[in-house]
């Protein structure tokens, strides 16, 4: 016959952690697709005409139009309307690999890059291919090129 379990050791009182304490900070009010939508030029001004981060876009929100959302919430929908400000790798690289071939081509001639109807900042391309040691001697290995709109 098998010994019996003993019973689990009792927490001293002061460690003992009571429901109260353990309680999560209360959820956001979830907000209707059209309270978004009837805020969603105010937040596209803030966040991409002016330039502002997310956080003061929040506190602007929250101030002038009383709309209070998450963190979470917020980046959901800027995802969702593709209010992204940040250029993905794969985009960067077409964009330099496009405007070295210009340079190559005809050095005279300027090209303006455009992703997702904005226009890319010639000193962010040029931060890009500095950083990545991109000069006009660089060849490219990856023979696939990315669709970005370019004007």
């Amino acid at each position: 016959m098998a010994p019996p379990i003993p019973p689990p050791p009792q927490l001293p009182s002061n460690l003992e952690v009571s429901a109260a304490k353990r309680r999560r900070a209360p959820k956001a009010a979830t907000k209707s697709r059209d309270e978004w939508e009837a805020h969603r030029d105010n937040i596209h001004r803030l966040y991409i005409d002016e330039n502002l981060s997310l956080e003061s876009v929040m506190k602007a929100m929250g101030g002038t139009y009383d709309f209070h959302a998450s963190r979470i919430q917020y980046g959901s929908k800027i995802k969702e309307w593709g209010f992204q400000k940040n250029i993905r790798e794969n985009h960067m690289r077409a964009i330099a690999r496009k405007k070295l071939s210009r340079q190559n081509a005809d050095s005279s001639k300027a090209s303006t890059f455009r992703l997702r109807n904005r226009p890319v900042p010639e000193q962010k391309i040029d931060r890009y291919m500095k950083s990545n040691d991109l000069g006009e001697n660089t060849v490219f290995s990856d023979a696939r090129m990315f669709i970005v709109y370019l004007s």
